[in-house]
């Protein structure tokens, strides 16, 4: 499993390190999906996942979307903006304004908002255009044994790893699009504000929407396998660990 974490640190890796482009893109959207796990027995996981992140100015948006048969399931969409975080997820009516973000970041990432803003424009201005970006995705092989990149499309590959050791193997489809557009817009909701470091969250929306949409995506089996998976490599971890 070990291995197969070094993986996603490899993709992030290229994700970050490419040459400076004459203009550079202010989004990205990132998209895994085809996953399949060989863990003694084949796991194919129906949902795919798709990050789609940018700056403009002195704020940042993000959006984290799980999909089922190209449909979304769940979206937990955010803004970060003046020390605040608004947060929310999608049909919900209301949108937490998380307030003394600074404090929280800074306790916990070493950053303020404005260093974080400023951070993600800096990693979109070494990022690079398409084809440096390709170069170094395709140079990841060269990175870790037993890794595979194989080019479907612009932007489009089928990473494989295979662990000799334990034949546990993992392969997934990553796509990336360059220039993103922001598919939220949380103006119109109802604001509710909340202090980073409060012990409640007062009574929102956000949180049972939130709750009804994870129980559809649970609801699907090779979520629930996957879960069971974990479990149980968690639990022999711990008991190797306690002994």
């Amino acid at each position: 499993m070990k291995k197969i974490l070094a993986l996603v640190l490899c993709l992030m890796l290229a994700l970050s390190v490419s040459a400076m482009a004459e203009a550079a893109p202010s989004s990205l959207s990132i998209s895994i999906s085809e996953i399949e796990l060989n863990v003694g027995e084949a796991i194919v996981v129906n949902p795919s996942l798709t990050l789609a992140f940018g700056s403009e100015g002195e704020s940042a948006w993000g959006e984290l979307s799980a999909l089922i048969g190209g449909e979304k399931v769940i979206a937990a969409d955010f803004e970060v903006e003046n020390g605040t975080i608004n947060f929310t997820v999608d049909g919900a009516n209301d949108v937490l304004k998380i307030t003394g973000a600074d404090e929280m970041l800074s306790a916990q990432a070493g950053m303020t908002t404005s260093e974080l803003i400023s951070s993600l424009s800096e990693s979109f201005a070494q990022m690079g255009d398409s084809e440096t970006l390709a170069a170094s995705l395709e140079a990841l092989p060269s990175m870790l044994d037993g890794l595979s990149v194989e080019k479907l499309g612009e932007l489009d590959y089928k990473v494989a790893y295979t662990e000799a050791e334990s034949g546990v193997s993992a392969s997934l489809r990553l796509t990336i699009a360059l220039g993103a557009e922001k598919a939220f817009d949380l103006s119109g909701k109802n604001v509710v504000e909340v202090a980073a470091d409060a012990e409640n969250v007062p009574e929102t929306d956000v949180v049972t929407v939130a709750q009804e949409k994870l129980g559809v995506l649970m609801a699907d089996e090779s979520v629930a396998t996957l879960i069971t998976l974990f479990t149980a490599i968690t639990g022999a971890t711990a008991s190797t660990s306690a002994a």
